[in-house]
C-alpha cells in the first residue's frame, strides 16, 4: 500500500513552516502587540523555527519599541532563553535597566532581580549585559547626590541579594566605593548634612547586605 502524504515527515514540516509564517504575519499586524501571546508562541515553536523565521521573531520582540510593562519583560526573558543569538534582545534589556524601567515605575526592582536570577540559572547568553547594565545604573544613582535615586539603588542592592542574584556582590562594592568618590565629596561640600545621612544609610545597607551574602555562601558550602 502506498504511504499516505499525511505521514510524510517532510510534508508535515512544510505544513508546520507555512503555519509559522502565517502566525508571524498575524503578529506583525497586531496593534497593539500582544506580548503574552508572542511569548507563548516562542515557547512552543522556537525549536523548529527556520533562520529567517527566527530573524522575523526577533524583529517582533524588539519592534515596535516596548517597555517591560504589560508582559513585556516576560516576553523579553522568553526571547532571551530561546533566541540567545540575538544581540538586539540583550540590548533591549540593557536599555530598560539603564533608563530605570525597574526602579518602581513601571516595574519594581524585585521583578528585575527575579529575571536576573532566572537568566543566570538558565545560563542565558547575554546575561552579562543585563548584570552590567544594572551595575552601571546603580553606580550612577549612588553617586548622583540625589537621595531618591540613592534609595532606589539601595533597594536594587537589597532585593538582588535576597533573590540570590550574583550581581549583588558587585553592587555592594559599588556602594562601598560611592561614598569615597569624587562625586560624593562634591555633594558633601554642597550639602554636608544630607550627604552625611545618606553615607550612613549606604554604609549600613552595604555592610548588612555583605553579611547576608557571606552567610548564604557559607550556608551553601
Amino acid at each position: 500500500m502506498a504511504e499516505s502524504a499525511g505521514t510524510d515527515p517532510a510534508a508535515s514540516f512544510t505544513a508546520h513552516e507555512a503555519g509559522i509564517d502565517i502566525a508571524i504575519e498575524a503578529f506583525e499586524a497586531c496593534d497593539p502587540p500582544d506580548n503574552r501571546a508572542l511569548a507563548d508562541f516562542i515557547e512552543r515553536h522556537a525549536a523548529r523555527l527556520t533562520a529567517s523565521q527566527r530573524q522575523a521573531i526577533q524583529r517582533l520582540v524588539t519592534w515596535p519599541v516596548r517597555g517591560p510593562e504589560r508582559m513585556g519583560a516576560e516576553l523579553g526573558m522568553t526571547a532571551l532563553l530561546h533566541l540567545s543569538e540575538s544581540e538586539e534582545i540583550a540590548a533591549m534589556w540593557s536599555r530598560w535597566i539603564r533608563c530605570g524601567a525597574f526602579d518602581g515605575q513601571p516595574c519594581a526592582p524585585v521583578e528585575l532581580a527575579r529575571f536576573l536570577v532566572e537568566a543566570r540559572r538558565e545560563q542565558v547568553s547575554g546575561r552579562e549585559r543585563l548584570d552590567e547594565a544594572l551595575r552601571t545604573h546603580v553606580r550612577a544613582a549612588l553617586r548622583s547626590g540625589e537621595v531618591s535615586r540613592i534609595n532606589i539603588a539601595l533597594t536594587h542592592i537589597e532585593v538582588c541579594a535576597r533573590a540570590g542574584a550574583p550581581i549583588a556582590i558587585a553592587l555592594v562594592r559599588e556602594a562601598h566605593a560611592a561614598t569615597g568618590s569624587a562625586e560624593w565629596k562634591a555633594w558633601t561640600d554642597r550639602e554636608p548634612e544630607a550627604a552625611a545621612r545618606a553615607r550612613a544609610e549606604v554604609e549600613d545597607v552595604a555592610d548588612e547586605t555583605a553579611r547576608r551574602i557571606a552567610s548564604a555562601t557559607c550556608g551553601a558550602g
